[in-house]
């Protein structure tokens, strides 16, 4: 569970970052957002759940990365199979 932080203070509130956070996710082609959860507390993001390939999980991180405020993250996101619908 690889955590990454900035040094600079986020001065976002949590549910805004998590919204932003959220909408690039389903923006990006490349991250499955519907397996995908945020949370925010501090201007920290966790991100979790299941997708199938390391490049999802890498681009699920970066759209964390590019949003203003974020103070760092936690990925735990596994690779695998998800399961079906």
């Amino acid at each position: 569970m690889p955590t990454r932080t900035k040094s600079e203070a986020g001065t976002r509130p949590d549910a805004e970052i998590a919204r932003e956070v959220t909408r690039r996710m389903k923006e990006d082609i490349d991250v499955p957002d519907d397996r995908i959860t945020v949370k925010v507390a501090d201007g920290v993001v966790t991100i979790a759940g299941i997708v199938n390939h390391a490049a999802q999980k890498d681009a699920t991180e970066r759209c964390a990365a590019r949003v203003k405020g974020v103070r760092g993250i936690t990925n735990k996101i596994e690779v695998g199979l998800a399961p079906p619908f």
